[in-house]
């Protein structure tokens, strides 16, 4: 939008989605992420429940990781394959047990995800009187999504809210049942595209570049539940691929644990070198 509009929500920003909408650090090591995490969650009292360490600890030889068979490499780029089979092998060489599990909803969550999100963002844009009235104003790229949100009906919404509560609760049951601290995946399907690259050619098929980039993290932002990324490695063209991992609601103390593990085991540097 055109730096005249400047009418936000009660937060200060201008949502996405609220059902989907959340907030995380970025930092250059698990450790620095941590330090981040917990001043977010205490809202910078050290005495809240961020400033509360957990005395238990997981040893290296007692992680248990778990791999879906589902979804998560359907569309990887080979590129993105290798870097990830190479992570596992570091993993496996710390003593992680590593489980092959199944989540048939997993296929259901970007459609899910991406009903709620343009419906929800459309009826924003329309509340606040952005759109249509000033659609002309908007990217391409914007507009076309609340076009698309638009077009969503309120029983295919609702049915992808039910998509949601059914998908986080069968992760859930198969995270308890199967004993796992943490999903283990690729961050995205492919490394970063080049600018105004529209779309990318995955198992001789081409898709749109966006959706392939935000497919793998829809899964735990569909959820509620915490994820992480770590640097796991280059491709050939010297471009970061990273390492996703999932953990169970309100587990992310653990997930930086698993994160700073696996960032001491691998030993890669913190930039591509470019």
């Amino acid at each position: 939008l055109k730096p005249t509009i400047h009418r936000v929500d009660a937060t200060g920003v201008i949502p996405l989605s609220p059902s989907l909408d959340c907030v995380g650090p970025l930092g250059r090591t698990a450790s620095d992420t941590e330090t981040l995490f917990r001043a977010i969650l205490s809202g910078g009292n050290q005495e809240g429940p961020a400033g509360r360490r957990s005395t238990e600890k997981k040893t290296r030889s007692k992680l248990r990781l778990g791999l879906p068979r589902e979804f998560f490499f359907e569309m990887v780029s080979p590129q993105v394959q290798k870097v990830f089979e190479a992570a596992l092998k570091c993993l496996r060489g710390l003593g992680t047990r590593i489980k092959e599990v199944s989540i048939p909803l997993l296929r259901q969550t970007e459609g899910a995800g991406n009903q709620i999100a343009w419906a929800e963002a459309t009826h924003y844009h329309q509340r606040s009187g952005w759109f249509p009235e000033r659609a002309a104003e908007y990217g391409e790229d914007v507009r076309s999504r609340l076009v698309a949100g638009t077009k969503v009906s309120a029983t295919e919404y609702l049915e992808a809210l039910d998509q949601q509560r059914r998908f986080t609760a069968q992760l859930a049951q198969v995270m308890a049942k199967e004993a796992i601290d943490a999903l283990v995946v690729p961050s995205s399907t492919l490394a970063a595209p080049l600018i105004h690259e529209e779309t990318s050619r995955v198992g001789g098929k081409d898709y749109p570049t966006r959706a392939l980039l935000l497919l793998l993290t829809r899964p735990a932002n569909l959820a509620g539940v915490p994820a992480i990324s770590v640097p796991s490695g280059l491709t050939p063209m010297r471009l970061p691929v990273g390492l996703q991992l999932i953990g169970a609601r309100n587990s992310e103390e653990l997930l930086l644990q698993i994160a700073g593990l696996y960032e001491s085991a691998a030993g890669l540097s913190n930039t591509p070198g470019l």
